[in-house]
């Protein structure tokens, strides 16, 4: 599991971040409030990230790592990669 380093298309080749500090980009820009805070992988819309860790049965809790960086105005912020699986719901 890791975090791409850009975007791409089918067939193009991208980096993959496994660990360190990357850019990701959330529904809604963080805040100053949440930085510091675990970021998962949603479960409800693929490949996007989330605060909240998924619940429902079914889903895979795999953590990403935490919010470094938030100025309440980007959708894109600094994090720390860390991932971990942590569970599977069923």
């Amino acid at each position: 599991i890791g975090v791409a380093a850009s975007t791409g298309n089918i067939g193009d080749t991208i980096g993959i971040v496994l660990f360190g500090v990357s850019s990701i980009t959330f529904a809604v820009a963080p805040t100053t409030a949440q930085i510091g805070k675990d970021i998962y992988l949603s479960s409800v819309t693929s490949g996007q990230s989330s605060f909240s860790a998924p619940t429902t049965s079914g889903t895979s809790v795999i953590k990403i790592g935490k919010l470094l960086f938030a100025d309440g105005a980007s959708l894109t912020q600094t994090c720390k990669i860390s991932i971990d699986f942590v569970v599977g719901i069923s």
